[in-house]
């Protein structure tokens, strides 16, 4: 004979401290560490595979909170979908178009001369400066990441290996 388990309460989850697994109510369970972290669990079953997913911190998420996401959750995998996957296309998503929002180095550069090459004394200004740019900046700027660090900085103010020194022919 079965026999259905009473949901435990915010209380109950508080008073938890033994190490392990605890379940609370419907595919939601309480991680307990040997130290004081805590942590929300949603198992499930799909495609006849156990899974775990992590739903954040005993601390930082409540219990009413770790249901709701739990149940949202169950309702995915009702519907044969993986929330572990659906959570990670989403993650990858966000960080695509935090990626897109970010101004590189050189399209700040490329920007920075259409915008003030009017006030310059003559076109060739601007080609010098992209010229300039594009031989000696750009290529000691690492690829692909568009945030300069204090590194990137001091190598572009060090002597250019090839600069000619001051009072040298």
């Amino acid at each position: 004979m079965h026999l259905a388990r009473r949901k435990l309460s915010t209380v109950e989850t508080v008073k938890l401290i033994k190490p392990g697994l605890h379940w609370v109510s419907d595919g939601l369970y309480l991680s307990v560490g040997k130290g004081s972290g805590k942590s929300w669990i949603f198992r499930f079953m799909l495609r006849g595979r156990a899974r775990e997913m992590g739903l954040g911190s005993f601390r930082l998420m409540s219990l009413a909170e770790a249901r709701e996401n739990a149940w949202k959750y169950r309702k995915m995998v009702s519907q044969g979908i993986d929330p572990i996957e659906t959570r990670r296309a989403e993650r990858k998503a966000d960080n695509n178009r935090e990626q897109e929002s970010l101004v590189t180095f050189k399209t700040f550069a490329e920007s920075y001369i259409d915008r003030n090459k009017a006030a310059w004394k003559g076109p060739q200004h601007a080609k010098e400066w992209r010229s300039i740019l594009s031989n000696h900046a750009y290529p000691l700027l690492p690829l692909g990441n568009p945030e300069m660090e204090r590194a990137d900085v001091d190598r572009l103010e060090a002597p250019h290996p090839q600069a000619r020194q001051a009072g040298t022919p």
